[in-house]
């Protein structure tokens, strides 16, 4: 008889609350989406490379049946590689450990590292450092100078257990579409054969809808990819799919993705860019359906079935009829009995009272046991360890040593009894094939439940107690725990008070933190709504440290929606200035995990070089009363600082320390070096596959300081440096770094140190959220014409009263461009309040006129322009403003702008611009109000005052919301700096009458390169060779570049090649 095969840990399991007693429903598991329970916690014991790095190296300890660390003298340590999302554990079963005994210390494996405080556990036998959930990390634990005494300890890392699978039959749905094989291929190493596996998808183009049929019940695996247009240069993208079944809306599906740069993935031979595979899980009722699909991009998708060939039951001792089992004095509690309003089905196990069970196999078994305690039993006197032992067939058994939290209870009445339930513990077995006996025994009274998963027999499951112990949900009735209505809905429709209501309630299925953090990230309307979004998500995966997937969604919205905002030092407190340098952040992959490669596509080349990090590094006093302070402004949002030290040239350990407002300093040492384990245990750093592409097309210049950099990106020196992320509190108004003197090998002299070169970052939310490229033209195409889109921004100008919510009668696509428009229309209504402020209003100048006859108004028109001619300016003045009164038509512009005129040569320059202000805002005359205008604005050009020109002209569009004045607004825009604002307004005119030629210059710097293309058929050929040129030598194909400047591109094109060519002689006599 084969043993029982056991997948469990007879090691300590955590002693803290990690997660909610809740049923986690993944997106994109169907195995964990019938678990009750979350992902069993293990640990393994540390004993060797490549979990221990250096130091004191682990020894076998026979009494403890473990591997130690013994610390014989101070300053001995032992360094130790943890997995990102991972808990570290130092045991010791003997003794507690001292205060103070040990130094811990972690860093990113770049040599900088930040003492941490470990949570003690177990009375002081153990000591828990909590997970980093965006990066691997190296610890070091180090034996304390003061400590007299030898260390021992047991190190642990943490490890989330997967339950063993028994899958169910899965088979492709064909679409009534194209069909295409894809083929993947991962390289591990150079040289190495290459595994090519090979899938068949579906093609989904956008916005044509794609029906099919499917019977229920079963379960349905979307998994869709996004396909990349060729030449768009963003990384990360947005999509939506919107699922249909029988004509009603079943599921509304939004994605962010990236590309996949982990594997080659080809086509006919062809490499495609693709995104990563995005998943999802469809619950078809039972019978048969239609299924519609229809989505925004263009897509390869493929559906898989889950055959429901698997019969879930919950199996109960023997004999079934009657369940007389156990005659004891606690007879009631021998049936099985609901626990909770959730109806969890659990049985008695008494205390050293073994119970038979029959099991079929072959079977997955799941064992769930829970400690419990009458809510009259003194606090403490209840056991937080207990065993289980399990036999099978009287020929093998295996004994669990299993752990509680303290600090986690769920009280509940049973039988009018009060329990106190404990965490509940999970194990899994494999059941080899026939029938079996097990026997199961505890040391304490316990409610366990087991679950078997076995091939489908019959078409219908024969459950136990029926009305007792059908699983949940049953897989014929998957349909009695819908998808959430609110989730089958566009992010857009969920107001404020919903959004708060749902947050705070802690919803932890990917799908549903995924959908509300989308809203917050791409919400306009919402300050920092880019860094509440992922750090939402950070919150979800600290509640399930086992789903990796949250963790990887919460870098990405990180890194989308967020930057580095430098920090600079309030004042001078160094006689060195302080330096912008280049540098790349290096991280460490998990220390089980294969080398992966990076695959790139030359059309992502600028996103990989903006991968490129930069900063201003001050350097640092060696006192306090000296330390560099960096001021932080008022922020809501928790975020992350990020410390860069530049490679220092002693070969030597220096200390500094880094101080938040008043709380105690942090000690931060930086190693002599930059990488702390073998080079190959990094990841390939994006920036530098950026410039290993940038250096392919343009030659040995193209680093940091050369020219194919320059044109786009700040210069700076690229140098070395060490890097190390820190959790920053939004409360943190001031950072205080200072450097520590170096004591030589006399302690009682300090030798003098070279000041660290440190700089300062911390996440910031972007300025607003931003469309793609292709998210931008794919919405754009949804007009009906160019004409169409610019008529819906004029309706959306004239109806917006700077309310900042999403108007909900619009469909997505309108909603989408009315939050990407958001900040543009805020800027508007705050460009014309500034200019509507200075306008000078007064009751008498709109009261009714009494016109004068045409006898007095010719003598004073007479009169006025006899005291102009002879320099009479206040005269003048006086009697045009009669005419004023006491006229209308011609006569009436003619006085009001000869007023202007007077005003001007008596030097009242600010007078004579209120009053074109008042006649461009309050004249019935057109004509004057036209002539005020144009009289402003060059006014404002002639003296270079910019904010002038932009609040005039925002008033006039606003006013008057033509193509003509936006046009004329964009150009200033542009010429103002307001580039993003200038796209978004010169994009949505009708092509025709955009200003072309200064829209190329900001869609060149974008890196749009689909518009690009579009706007260069409305520019003269001479400017489109010269644009061509310059995409040419972006390119790196300088013959191009040169025979399109010299040939065809005018006189400017003679001049750039000319400068192009001198530059190549340049560099061929310096190489």
């Amino acid at each position: 008889m084969k043993p029982i095969n056991c997948y469990y840990s007879c090691l300590f399991l955590l002693s803290l609350h990690l997660a909610p007693l809740t049923s986690h429903a993944i997106l994109e598991d169907i195995q964990i989406g019938l678990q009750p329970h979350t992902v069993p916690l293990r640990w393994d014991n540390i004993k060797e490379a490549p979990l221990w790095v250096k130091g004191i190296a682990p020894e076998f300890n026979s009494n403890w049946g473990l591997y130690q660390v013994t610390f014989d003298e101070p300053d001995d340590f032992v360094t130790v590689w943890l997995a990102e999302g991972h808990w570290l554990r130092l045991h010791n079963p003997d003794d507690p450990f001292p205060i103070d005994a040990l130094e811990i210390a972690v860093s990113y494996g770049t040599g900088l590292y930040a003492d941490v405080s470990p949570y003690p556990a177990k009375e002081g036998h153990s000591l828990l450092l909590t997970p980093d959930l965006s990066k691997p990390r190296l610890v070091r634990i180090r034996c304390s100078p003061q400590q007299e005494e030898a260390v021992t300890l047991a190190l642990f890392a943490s490890r989330h257990q997967a339950l063993p699978e028994i899958a169910p039959q899965y088979q492709d749905i064909p679409l009534d579409t194209d069909a295409v094989t894809l083929h993947f291929s991962t390289p591990i190493s150079p040289g190495a054969d290459v595994p090519i596996s090979e899938l068949t998808f579906w093609r989904l183009d956008k916005q044509i809808p794609t029906t099919l049929k499917v019977n229920g019940p079963t379960e349905l695996s979307l998994e869709s990819r996004y396909i990349y247009p060729p030449k768009e240069s963003v990384l990360q993208q947005a999509y939506r799919v919107s699922i249909y079944l029988d004509d009603q809306i079943m599921r509304f599906l939004e994605f962010e993705t990236s590309v996949d740069n982990l594997q080659t993935i080809f086509m006919q031979g062809n490499p495609v860019v693709l995104g990563r595979a995005e998943k999802t899980v469809l619950k078809i009722p039972e019978g048969e359906h239609e299924l519609q699909l229809e989505t925004n991009a263009n897509l390869y998708i493929r559906f898989i079935s889950k055959e429901p060939e698997t019969l879930t039951q919950y199996l109960f001792p023997e004999p079934t009829q009657g369940f007389q089992v156990i005659p004891n004095t606690h007879a009631e509690f021998a049936l099985p009995q609901r626990l909770s309003q959730f109806e969890d089905t659990f049985w008695l196990l008494h205390a050293e009272t073994p119970v038979n069970i029959k099991a079929q196999g072959p079977a997955q078994l799941r064992l769930e046991s829970r400690l419990f305690d009458l809510a009259t039993q003194p606090v403490g006197m209840q056991p937080l360890d207990y065993r289980v032992a399990i036999r099978l067939n009287d020929e093998s058994s295996e004994v669990l040593e299993l752990e509680t939290p303290s600090d986690y209870q769920q009280s509940l009445l049973i039988n009018d009894k009060q329990l106190n339930l404990k965490w509940p513990n999970v194990t899994s077995f494999t059941l080899p094939q026939g029938e079996h006996d097990l026997q199961l025994s505890g040391n304490a009274p316990l409610y366990v439940r087991l679950m078997s998963r076995t091939p489908r027999q019959v078409s219908h499951p024969g459950y136990l107690f029926s009305n007792l112990n059908r699983p949940q949900p049953e897989i014929n009735a998957i349909t009695e725990n819908p998808v959430p209505e609110w989730l089958n809905q566009s992010v857009w429709q969920l107001k404020r008070d919903e959004l708060r209501t749902l947050y705070l309630t802690h919803i932890d299925t990917l799908e549903a933190i995924r959908h509300i953090a989308f809203r917050f990230v791409r919400d306009n309307s919402r300050r920092e709504g880019g860094l509440l979004g992922a750090m939402a998500m950070f919150e979800a995966a600290r509640r399930q440290p086992y789903e990796a997937k949250m963790r990887r969604l919460a870098k990405q919205l990180l890194g989308r929606y967020t930057f580095s905002r430098n920090l600079l030092p309030w004042r001078k407190q160094h006689e060195a200035s302080q330096t912008f340098h280049r540098f790349m952040t290096y991280q460490l992959r998990d220390p089980n995990a294969e080398n992966q490669p990076l695959v790139v596509a030359e059309q992502h080349r600028d996103a990989y070089l903006k991968r490129i990090s930069g900063a201003y590094f001050a350097p640092l006093a060696a006192n306090e009363t000296a330390a560099q302070i960096y001021k932080l402004p008022k922020r809501t949002v928790p975020s992350f600082l990020q410390v860069v030290v530049k490679q220092q040239t002693q070969l030597q350990t220096q200390t500094f320390f880094l101080q938040f407002d008043d709380d105690a300093p942090i000690r931060m040492q930086v190693d002599p070096y930059i990488f702390e384990v073998p080079s190959h245990y990094y990841r390939y750093a994006q920036g530098e596959a950026g410039l290993k592409m940038l250096a392919l097309a343009h030659g040995t210049d193209a680093d940091t300081l050369g020219g194919p950099f320059a044109s786009r990106y700040q210069l700076g020196p690229l140098i070395d440096a060490a890097t190390l992320v820190l959790p920053l509190p939004p409360d943190v108004r001031q950072i205080k770094v200072w450097q520590s003197p170096s004591p030589s090998s006399n302690t009682m002299e300090i030798t003098a140190v070279e000041p660290l070169q440190v700089a300062l970052q911390y996440r910031a939310a972007r300025r607003h959220y931003r469309l793609s490229e292709t998210e931008y033209l794919e919405a754009a195409s949804q007009f009906e014409s160019p004409q169409a889109l610019f008529e819906y921004f004029v309706s959306v100008l004239k109806t917006f009263t700077g309310n900042h919510s999403i108007p909900p009668t619009q469909n997505e696509t309108q909603r989408d461009l009315y939050n990407y428009w958001l900040p543009f229309l805020r800027f508007l209504r705050g460009q014309n309040k500034h200019f509507m402020a200075t306008v000078y209003r007064t009751e008498a100048e709109k009261q009714t006129q009494v016109l004068l006859n045409q006898t007095a108004l010719n003598r004073l028109t007479a009169q006025a322009h006899q005291a102009e001619k002879d320099q009479q300016w206040l005269n003048a003045l006086e009697i045009w403003t009669q005419i004023v009164r006491g006229s209308q038509g011609s006569l009436h512009r003619e006085a009001q702008l000869a007023r202007e005129e007077a005003l001007e040569q008596l030097g009242e320059v600010f007078l004579a611009k209120r009053l074109l202000q008042g006649l461009f805002i309050d004249s019935a005359d057109p004509v004057l109000a036209q002539h005020a205008f144009d009289k402003l604005l060059s006014d404002y050009q002639q003296s270079d005052d910019k904010s002038g020109q932009v609040s005039l002209l925002v008033t006039a569009a606003l006013r008057h919301p033509t193509p003509a004045l936006f046009k004329q607004l964009t150009e200033v825009l542009i010429e103002n700096g307001y580039d993003e604002y200038a796209v978004m307004i010169g994009m949505a005119l009708p092509p025709a009458l955009r200003p072309n030629n200064l829209l190329m210059a900001e869609v060149y710097r974008l890196g749009w390169w689909q518009t690009f293309d579009r706007l260069l058929q409305y520019l003269p050929e001479e400017e489109q060779k010269l644009w061509l040129g310059y995409r040419a030598q972006d390119k790196g194909d300088y013959a191009t570049a040169i025979r399109l400047w010299r040939e065809e591109a005018g006189i400017a094109g003679q001049s750039l090649a000319n400068a192009l060519e001198t530059g190549q002689h340049i560099r061929e006599q310096l190489q």
